[in-house]
């Protein structure tokens, strides 16, 4: 029984609430005016909404097949499938009519009827109407054309036995109950929400609430409004919720303690007390998350779980409508996609995924030796690889046609590295690996907003330390990343969220084509910009490149480059003014739109380095000197110590400049100074690492000068300035960040534009052996 007529809710909208008897009417309107389509396909092309379901069951009761397509789709795309099904008719929206016209205009099959939800003529008089159900339970129900990850579109057909197994088995396992309300996010094209929000919803008596659009603010008053028990999702949506959850948890001391004291108790009845003000955002009434269409991270899993949530991740694919293996209502866990269906449908052959059962497809419409490469004596092998444990659960390692073949013969699941990285930094977005000139080359995609909010002075810097370095130093030796790059455009995924690897290669191609191509201005103030800002990069210099991503401008790059704006176009950029506009192209627009209209502020590196600042230098408390004795003695009962040339240190003020070799480099070049020239000596430190108040207590009897949060590059120049006008010294590590390899980095700029700016000496620190004492990530 797919839906029976009754009063109960059936589909709630922003705006309407539908009884299934309401639904079912309308369901056998649209079979009457559709007529006989018995042996026939209809595609339903539309973004979610009640027509959309009223199509699709309206067909099967008109006796044809529904094929749901993607109203994303670009013209082409659906040629393809109006060519390969050839259907009589699509149902579609005004929104989405112009793209089905041009479609059809592009395929070679163009006798298709199209039905306009919004100017269809439907019965007056109601039908008589039945409880929905089938006599012919083997005939196609639905074509549903998949390309997934791997770019050959397939027409798979699946029957309403394939849609009912399903149903039977994920309501045995105790989901989808006739009191449930599951929310419709995900797009009707795909099998998964199609059944996971519509078919086993209406067949188990429950209700579903379709959300308008993506739009956050869109998601969360469906949620208040519907009170969902059930929300069905992808991994990317999930991390989507989980990044901003946490972000307001760790932003507060006491929400981040309770959350760290319900982690520790892993106990569902006591987060759901404490967190239940995110449950209240969901609705409420939530019992599930349900995940499924990509492998969901168990980090995800865990934050949820905490939360007070249960995740059901599942594990399928369209050709078995889709679920394979879910998990049994209390046997959720971490990293497993659940336990079999039916006992003895899923195995292991060499590694892969292999399953059989009453949800298994027909075949591929039209593609007999596919179907055959993939239905082999009664079984559907996935092209997954996996393995269960001895409970009986199923964890998902790979996939088979993914697999990276190293010309050293070892195999390499690619997402498997690709997990390693994005575990490395909360600032990556996306990360993929593939084979670029015969090396393991990672593309990464990082968060802007956040890099900017937290002052990373040079993104590819980070990328490479911070990333990729880190994640190379516990990596196998054949998994370690040899070069990368980075990108600002999203990654090539399906609607689902899946990476679609096989257009990685052809993504890279056209973001190299899409510099060439792009219009740029012709005039003579162009040209001059790009002279400008070639000056601090030896890269070509396009349009729509990336200041820092594209051309490698780290902060100081771009506030030499505000200078030079300043004095060419009267335009004083600020470091936020930087921050907005961060390509080329908005820059010089920001710049052409402002000339001759300075902002009161500028970030002239000399100018800031002249201008007076109010700071009140920490004062050096009684014990500073005995915290340095005691320090050294630590220090020096672990590494033995020699320490050449202190007779050449001026007279205050100066700058110490030392290579940056380990943690504690800055304890091993002052416990040889002077007590006099010690006490005269400050160090700059970020206000994160001093956040508690006995560290901040201690840094301002210590000589430490803390930099607060949204403090940039220009304020950490002035204040570094003002210290050295006052007659006292600092230490700057003009690399940055410490040595990965224990060669030199390049040097940043600041230290000498203060030493010139100031006439104040530089003294040069050489430290050696500290690399191999005590190197970065040891």
């Amino acid at each position: 029984m797919f839906a029976r007529k009754n009063e109960k809710t059936a589909i709630i909208t922003m705006d309407s609430e539908i009884s299934y008897n309401l639904m079912i009417e309308q369901m056998y309107k649209y079979s009457s005016i559709i007529g006989d389509a018995s042996d026939k396909r209809i595609l339903v092309i539309s973004e979610n909404r009640p027509e959309y379901i009223y199509a699709i069951y309206g067909i099967w009761l008109a006796g044809g097949t529904a094929v749901p397509v993607d109203f994303m789709s670009v013209p082409n795309e659906i040629a393809y499938i109006i060519d390969d099904c050839k259907p009589t008719a699509v149902f579609t929206s005004k929104s989405s009519l112009k793209n089905v016209e041009d479609s059809i205009s592009t395929a070679k099959h163009k006798d298709i009827k199209i039905n306009v939800f919004e100017e269809l003529s439907l019965p007056k008089k109601t039908p008589e109407t039945n409880d929905i159900d089938f006599d012919d339970m083997e005939r196609t129900a639905l074509l549903i054309y998949t390309s997934g990850t791997t770019g050959d579109p397939k027409g798979v057909m699946l029957s309403f036995t394939n849609l009912l197994a399903n149903v039977e088995k994920v309501v045995e396992a105790g989901y989808y109950k006739s009191d449930d309300t599951a929310l419709m996010i995900l797009p009707l094209h795909h099998i998964f929400p199609l059944m996971g929000t519509m078919v086993a919803v209406f067949a188990g008596g429950g209700t579903t609430a379709i959300v308008p659009s993506l739009n956050s603010e869109d998601i969360m008053a469906m949620m208040a409004k519907s009170k969902p028990t059930m929300i069905i999702g992808v991994p990317r949506f999930y991390e989507m919720l989980v990044r901003g959850i946490m972000n307001k948890i760790n932003g507060s001391f006491v929400p981040k303690n309770l959350f760290r004291l319900a982690k520790a108790l892993n106990s569902l009845a006591f987060s759901r007390i404490i967190f239940k003000s995110v449950a209240r955002k969901f609705g409420g009434h939530v019992r599930f998350l349900i995940s499924g269409g990509a492998k969901l991270d168990p980090s995800t899993w865990n934050v949820f779980k905490t939360l007070g949530f249960v995740v059901a991740e599942g594990y399928g694919m369209t050709e078995a409508a889709p679920m394979i293996t879910f998990p049994r209502h209390g046997e959720e866990k971490a990293g497993s996609v659940g336990s079999e269906l039916e006992k003895g449908c899923v195995k292991i052959v060499d590694g892969e995924i292999v399953t059989k059962g009453r949800n298994i497809m027909k075949g591929y419409y039209n593609k007999p030796e596919e179907t055959a490469e993939v239905l082999k004596d009664g079984w559907l092998y996935t092209g997954d690889l996996g393995e269960f444990d001895k409970q009986g659960r199923l964890y998902i390692t790979g996939r088979k046609k993914e697999l990276i073949v190293l010309s050293s013969g070892k195999n390499i699941s690619p997402h498997e590295v690709e997990k390693g990285l994005e575990s490395q930094s909360d600032l990556i977005l996306e990360a993929a690996i593939m084979l670029k000139n015969n090396v393991l080359t990672a593309i990464l995609r990082l968060d802007e907003e956040l890099l900017a909010e937290r002052q990373v002075p040079n993104i590819e810097e980070f990328a490479r330390w911070e990333i990729i370095d880190r994640y190379n130093t516990s990596a196998s030796h054949h998994k370690k990343i040899l070069d990368f790059m980075l990108v600002k455009e999203p990654l090539p995924r399906t609607r689902l969220g899946k990476l679609q690897r096989f257009k990685l290669e052809q993504f890279l191609k056209e973001k190299d084509e899409s510099k060439k191509t792009v219009e740029t201005p012709k005039d003579e103030s162009y040209r001059e910009f790009v002279v400008i800002v070639k000056k601090f990069t030896d890269k070509e210099v396009s349009f729509n490149d990336h200041l820092e991503i594209d051309l490698g401008f780290d902060s100081l790059d771009k506030i030499e480059l505000a200078g030079v704006v300043s004095s060419k176009w009267g335009v004083k950029l600020t470091e936020e003014d930087l921050a907005k506009n961060s390509t080329v192209e908005k820059l010089y627009k920001f710049i052409k739109e402002n000339e001759g209209k300075p902002v009161e502020k500028g970030t002239d590196l000399r100018s800031m380095i002249k201008e007076n600042v109010n700071i009140d230098l920490p004062r050096s408390a009684f014990y500073h000197r005995w915290i340095r004795f005691y320090l050294s003695m630590i220090v020096r009962f672990f590494f033995r110590i020699r320490h050449h040339g202190t007779n050449n240190i001026p007279k205050s003020p100066f700058i110490l400049a030392p290579n940056h070799q380990s943690f504690i480099d800055g304890l091993f070049v002052v416990m040889k100074l002077k007590p006099s020239e010690f006490k005269k000596v400050y160090f700059f430190a970020k206000e994160k690492h001093f956040r508690k108040g006995w560290k901040r207590y201690l840094a301002n009897r210590n000589n430490i000068i803390i930099m607060k949060d949204g403090e940039g590059v220009a304020d950490s120049i002035k204040k570094m300035a003002q210290v050295l006008k006052k007659g006292r010294s600092v230490i700057i590590f003009p690399e940055g960040t410490r040595t990965r390899d224990g060669m030199l980095n390049e040097f940043k700029q600041s230290f000498a534009l203060l030493a010139c700016e100031l006439n104040v000496p530089v003294v040069p620190v050489a430290i050696k052996g500290a690399y191999e004492a005590f190197p970065k990530g040891r």
